[in-house]
Parts: structure tokens; sequence; C-alpha cells
């Protein structure tokens, strides 16, 4: 392949790659190593759906990869679940791999990665694979359906997300990436309008929270549009990337109620309080009840970030993972308890109100004290949140000293 690539390690395997200070789409095949937790999840999601197919006793499999650059997710999906593959391989399961790119260079690459002799084991034992170089759009359309399909684009995944829920079966599996975050997070307001239907707030402390949130409601949007609904497996925040791992059902009933359950963000710009979700229409005090600033309306967000079961089998394969991440699975799996949940930013809201800082510890343990069930937010680490219940805002005034 030329002296454009080198010989790397990434989790299990040895494969090649270009090797670039700064990825970009300049490089001849995109890689970038700091997304090595992404393929990661990608495998352990893949370890649960084939024990979920074992189960459920399949007959076909397809799995597609509609932008598989240099071929290392696939790479990793099969021979880090090897084992696994050869049991259902031997159970006579008929299992297509399909690995696309537009990139003649990346199909090359990719052709290459994948001819390792453990997964030429698995072609022995009836693995199809096979590769492609089309359109990532075509591509979707062009093969039948898909039980599970991954979406890892540079920038935004809005070209591909109609033609890969299309194309899923009934309980197929879909993984989105998303890099432009500035889009859902405040830095680009219009952007965030234009590409995603959310009125997103000023950088709030939260924004990543809020952003995973404002994502997983432009696919349920999506998902309704096309008479499915879907159940939100996991969503994950990591340096400059979101993921969200959701499952697709043909349910349009199901799809009007999921839409039913969006609502607006009632965020406080002073200290970045979330104090309350409403509906459109709905009439709320303006005034922040901590700081007493006017609040603003942000949204439209779904209260799901994940589904409590799957959340507990990954936190059960959490050494798998960077540590920094199997903590973030705990605290999302916390938060998940209490969504849809309000939150304060303990630094920003002292700051605000003039008294001295108080520590997220210090607060939560003043709020369970006082019978409020609170916990770390994910994603940022003096964000509390809790439910938005009762008298807990009369409470949480008394445990900032107010």
């Amino acid at each position: 392949m030329g002296d454009a690539y080198t010989l790397l390690r990434e989790g299990g395997v040895t494969f090649k790659a270009p090797l670039a200070g700064t990825p970009s789409m300049r490089m001849p095949v995109f890689y970038n190593p700091r997304m090595a937790w992404n393929r990661t999840l990608s495998v352990l999601t893949v370890r649960l759906l084939l024990e979920e197919w074992f189960e459920r006793r399949v007959r076909h499999l397809r799995l597609g990869f509609p932008l598989a650059a240099s071929g290392i997710r696939v790479l990793r999906i099969l021979e880090e679940n090897q084992e696994l593959w050869e049991e259902l391989l031997e159970k006579g399961v008929h299992v297509e791999i399909l690995v696309n790119d537009l990139n003649e260079q990346a199909i090359r690459l990719a052709r290459e990665n994948l001819s390792t002799p453990r997964i030429m084991t698995l072609q022995a034992k009836g693995l199809k694979l096979v590769f492609t170089r089309e359109d990532a759009r075509f591509f979707l359309h062009a093969h039948g359906d898909y039980d599970y399909v991954t979406i890892d684009p540079y920038g935004t995944p809005n070209p591909f997300l109609d033609g890969a829920v299309q194309r899923l079966k009934h309980q197929g599996v879909l993984e989105v990436t998303l890099t432009d975050t500035a889009a859902l997070t405040g830095s680009a307001p219009a952007a965030g309008l234009r590409k995603y239907y959310l009125r997103t707030p000023f950088q709030s402390r939260a924004k990543h929270l809020l952003g995973l949130h404002g994502l997983n409601a432009h696919l349920e949007r999506i998902t309704a549009m096309h008479e499915r609904s879907m159940s939100i497996l996991l969503s994950m925040h990591v340096e400059h990337a979101y993921k969200s791992i959701i499952r697709v059902q043909q349910n349009p009933g199901k799809a009007a109620r999921m839409l039913e359950a969006h609502a607006y963000a009632l965020i406080c710009p002073a200290c970045h309080t979330l104090s309350d979700w409403v509906k459109p229409g709905d009439s709320s005090s303006s005034a922040c009840p901590v700081c007493t600033a006017r609040r603003g309306v942000f949204g439209p967000f779904t209260p799901r970030l994940a589904e409590p079961a799957w959340l507990e089998r990954f936190i059960r394969m959490k050494d798998k993972l960077p540590r920094q991440m199997g903590r973030e699975l705990e605290r999302l799996h916390a938060y998940s308890q209490i969504s849809p949940a309000c939150h304060v930013e303990t630094h920003q809201a002292s700051h605000t109100l003039g008294e001295h800082t108080i520590s997220l510890h210090q607060l939560r343990e003043c709020l369970r004290e006082k019978g409020v069930r609170a916990v770390q937010a994910p994603f940022h680490p003096t964000t509390l949140a809790f439910p938005c219940t009762g008298d807990v805002w009369e409470k949480l005034r008394e445990c900032l000293g107010v």
C-alpha cells in the first residue's frame, strides 16, 4: 500500500492506517485514533446484539458499514467477538457484512486490513464479506434491509439518517456519531436550528448533556417521519463527539407517543439552572427559582438518554472501556432513573448568588438530608440533577444559603 500507511494497534487488532497529526478530510483514508472509544462501543454493542440474536434464533443477519474508511471498526467487531461469530455461523446463520466507502483508496485498504487469518476462518465457516464503492446514501438503499448499521461521518450524520432508518429491519440497531457539536451546544445557534430543529441554550455549563437530549429528539423526529418509533439504548459524549445507539421499531402508534413526550427546557442564562420542562403553549413563571433572573425557553428535547437495562449491560463490561467512560456510564444510569430531571450548576449558581462556592458533594448531601434524591449529572463534574417536583426549589435555596 506504499509508505502512506503505518502499522497500528487498537483494541485487540493490528491494522494499517494513515498516521497524521490532525485528522482531516485531506487524509488519503480518514482515520482518527482519538475515536477508538467510539469503535470500542461498537464492539461491545455488537457483542450484546450477538447474544440477543442467539436468543431470538435469527437465521439471516446483515450488517452495514456505509462509511467504512480503513475498515478498522469492522475488523474489531469481527475479531474481538470471534468466538460468538463462530458459534453463530456454526448454527447455520447466514451472516453478511457489507463494507462500503466512496473512496477507492479506503476500500483497497479495508480489503487489506480485513484479510487476516482470523477473518478468513470466519469466511470459511460461511461469513460473507462484501466490499462496495458507492455513495453511502445509495448504499443504504441498494442492498436490502439491515439488522445493524453504524454511521460515523466527518461532521453531521444528517445526509444518511433517512436511508438508515428506512432500511433497518424491525428491532434493527443504528449507531449514530456526530462531531458538529457546536450546532447542539449553543456555539452555533443558527446551525442548531437549521440542522436539528433545536433552539440551543447559550453555552450552558451542562451543554453536552442538553446536546444529547437535542440529538435524540432529532433522531426521534426522523424515525417518526418514516412511521417508525425508536428506543434509545445508550447516549455518550466524549471530547468533541456524541454517540447515540438506537433500536428502531415499525410502530407508528408508539412513534406518536414518543413525539408527544418532547418538551422545552426553561433554563436561566444567569445561573444556568434548568428548572422546568414545558409543552408548547404551557404557561409558567419566567423567573428562575434560584436567582430570579428571567428564564429562556430552549428545545425541543426528548427526556430520554438511555435504556436502563442496556446501560446495566454496558456497565458490566466497563473494564473494556476507558476508566472515565465507565464512570460516565454509572452517572448516566443514575440520571436515567430520575429523568426528566432538573439540574443546577453549583459553581455558576454560587457565583450568581454572590455566595461562597458550594461543592457538588456538599449540595448533594444537603438535599439528601432534606429528602431530595440528587445525583451528579453525566458529562459535567459540577452539575447536580434531581426531580423537578414538590418543594425542591425551596430546599435547594436553603442549601445554597439564600
